[in-house]
């Protein structure tokens, strides 16, 4: 029996897809380092993220509005990449290692001005990132 090792590559266009949105991007990098966590405590943080205040002052709205799109739009996304294995019934979110392939990407991203475009070289081939605030 021979048993291939997990596929961790992506095409292009699911990079394009999977980093192209910032929610998505701060989403991937906390999970970077917290490999099993709740949809509401993720969302959480990202709300702080985006106001840029400490996760105590994260407002009731700005909570919700993260939580929303995070449950609605970019968790199931990353999951349908089998980047993640999220559940919608529980809140439960827990990485695979397909993770760390999509994490690469992301050691750049910080020092990229909010418009703008960067050019990542990956392996062979070059990814021309659009950075859209």
């Amino acid at each position: 029996m021979n048993i291939k090792p997990a596929d961790t590559s992506f095409t292009k266009d699911t990079l394009f897809q999977l980093l192209g949105n910032r929610r998505r991007r701060w989403a991937i990098r906390y999970l970077t380092h917290n490999k099993c966590t709740q949809l509401s405590e993720l969302a959480e943080q990202i709300a702080a993220w985006e106001a840029g205040i400490p996760v105590e002052q994260v407002t009731a709205r700005q909570r919700k509005r993260a939580y929303t799109s995070l449950q609605q739009t970019h968790l199931p996304a990353l999951d349908e990449a089998d980047v993640i294995d999220f559940s919608v019934t529980s809140g439960d979110i827990e990485v695979t290692e397909r993770l760390e392939t999509l994490d690469i990407y992301l050691e750049v991203v910080p020092s990229v001005p909010s418009r703008g475009v960067c050019i990542i070289s990956a392996s062979d081939w070059l990814v021309v990132w659009y950075y859209w605030r």
